[in-house]
């Protein structure tokens, strides 16, 4: 997200980009339609289709949180169950977390 908000920036003050409600359109267009979707459709504290500092702001929380949710995702993945050999006291088998 970050290496998209440096390109942008530029990008846009090479255009001559100045109207606030222009930049945040422009920004939004090439945003990933999924954090674009999640900031369009906040509940509450919706960025301002005029405020690009908090278009901005929100696309780095969404990013965000999507890799903090990513990390906690693999580790889910990484460990696997496997049955212990044998059965425990009441007759049901015994797992293990690896």
């Amino acid at each position: 997200m970050d290496n998209y908000l440096d390109s942008f920036l530029i990008l846009a003050s090479d255009a001559g980009y100045t109207d606030s409600r222009t930049l945040v359109v422009k920004f939004r267009h090439r945003l990933k339609l999924n954090v674009q979707s999640q900031i369009a459709t906040m509940p509450f504290r919706r960025p301002a289709d005029t405020d690009l500092e908090a278009w901005y702001a929100a696309a780095q929380r969404i990013d965000q949180a999507r890799l903090v949710n990513e990390a906690f995702q693999s580790t889910l993945w990484s460990m696997t169950v496997t049955p212990c050999q044998g059965r425990n006291s009441g007759g049901t088998e015994v797992w293990n977390n690896r």
